[in-house]
């Protein structure tokens, strides 16, 4: 069905399936189709329900307000158009706003130009989320500007029975709260400020990094197909919660470029990648191990200063066999190191450090050209205490030893290192 012209106030049913091509906008208007839907509208869709028994293929030129997409099977869509010729006195409309989009069984896979708010995307299985800035042709130098920013914002949740995934080229960043079943993958080339609560691993990669300090709660599963479980992207009407931070119920990537805020990292797993670029504010629980780096390389695990505020807590070890052999913090430490675990690589920290516990050994490192773990202070060392008997050798530092006596580990700390126990020679 092709329609040149805007649809107001219109109602379509279809038993089976529909091809539905409106030249403008879709306005307060019910599209209910029992199979298969294309929809594609040169302009917005505003205020309009659409409910689909099987999967829908929907493109919309403008942006999608006020609306619901019901879809019971999978849902394709792409929303806002870029590369508009820029005409004064017109608005080139893009973006997600004050709508709900929902699949029962299936994926949902949407890719949007310009800013997502006040929404909740709800999927049965995967979701996936594409943001771009909106940029518009100008007419006279023939090269595209931008509009308006893409931004995910901080009242948009994302949830989702399986995996997400939240990808923002935007000059705005993304701040969702996203609650996953399984894993969660986000890039974002700007900031992310959102919350993340999955199931099983989370790999995420942003310019900057701003965790929020509070959740919130969404209803979801508020639409009109039934489905008989009240899961993460059902369809029958529960709250999800999202709490502030990062928790991963899995492993943790994570590579920021710039500083880091976290009221929150929580991982059950393993860290198996950590780089911030810039500095580090947080509170980081790790239940297994923690590494970084590539095999035989050096790897900065943060570039910028560590708040005293932050801790590193780790369960497990510090180090592995396939990881990088040196870890740097390239400012010092300010914070609290934690390792529940053995030290199996070498440290390096550019600066005083505050505190290092370590519940098991020093050394021997397995990632490294010896079987030494050395720990270089360029500063002052003002506590460590670890389970490996110690030898002090110089007011700066000394060894640490096995059973044996053979020696598995060093630490050298250039503006001292009064405090090194507890097993004192």
């Amino acid at each position: 069905m092709d329609i040149g012209g805007k649809v107001a106030g219109s109602q379509f049913t279809v038993g089976t399936d529909l091809d539905l091509e409106v030249g403008k906008s879709l306005g307060g208007s019910v599209v209910q189709v029992g199979t298969h839907l294309t929809l594609d509208t040169g302009t917005d869709v505003l205020g309009s329900r659409v409910a689909v028994g099987s999967d829908a293929d929907v493109t919309i030129g403008g942006k999608l307000a006020s609306s619901a997409l019901l879809i019971s099977s999978n849902l394709t869509a792409a929303v806002g158009i870029n590369g508009a010729p820029v005409v004064k006195g017109r608005i080139i409309s893009a973006g997600i706003t004050k709508s709900r989009i929902e699949t029962s069984d299936g994926d949902s896979d949407l890719t949007v130009v310009g800013p997502v708010s006040g929404s909740v995307i709800d999927s049965g299985h995967d979701a996936i989320l594409d943001v771009t800035d909106l940029s518009g042709l100008d007419p006279v130098t023939n090269t595209l500007k931008l509009l308006t920013a893409g931004s995910v914002r901080a009242d948009v949740f994302v949830v989702a029975a399986e995996d997400i995934s939240v990808t923002s080229h935007g000059v705005g960043g993304a701040a969702p709260k996203i609650v996953a079943g399984n894993n969660v993958t986000v890039a974002v080339d700007g900031a992310f400020r959102g919350a993340i609560d999955a199931a099983n691993d989370v790999d995420l990669q942003a310019g900057s990094v701003a965790l929020a300090a509070t959740g919130g709660t969404a209803t979801v599963g508020a639409g009109m197909i039934p489905t008989p479980a009240l899961v993460p992207g059902g369809t029958g009407s529960v709250n999800v919660v999202a709490k502030p931070g990062l928790r991963a119920g899995g492993d943790l990537k994570f590579v920021v470029d710039g500083n880091v805020v976290a009221p929150l990292i929580d991982v059950v797993g393993n860290v198996t990648d950590f780089r911030v670029g810039g500095g580090l504010a947080a509170g980081i629980y790790v239940g297994g191990d923690f590494a970084s780096g590539i095999k035989n390389g050096d790897a900065t695990v943060v570039g910028g200063i560590v708040a005293p505020t932050s801790f590193l807590h780790i369960g497990g070890d510090l180090g592995s066999a396939n990881s990088a052999s040196e870890l740097i913090f390239d400012k010092g430490f300010a914070g609290r190191l934690e390792i529940g675990g053995d030290l199996l690589t070498d440290l390096t920290f550019n600066g005083a450090v505050n505190r290092i516990a370590i519940a098991g050994r020093v050394g021997p490192s397995v990632s490294g050209s010896d079987a030494i773990a050395d720990i270089y202070v360029k500063g002052k060392l003002t506590s460590f205490i670890s389970a490996s008997l110690y030898d002090k050798t110089s007011a700066n530092g000394g060894n640490f030893k096995n059973a044996a006596g053979t020696i598995t580990g060093v630490i050298q700390a250039d503006g001292g290192a009064p405090a090194v126990g507890p097993f004192l020679f």
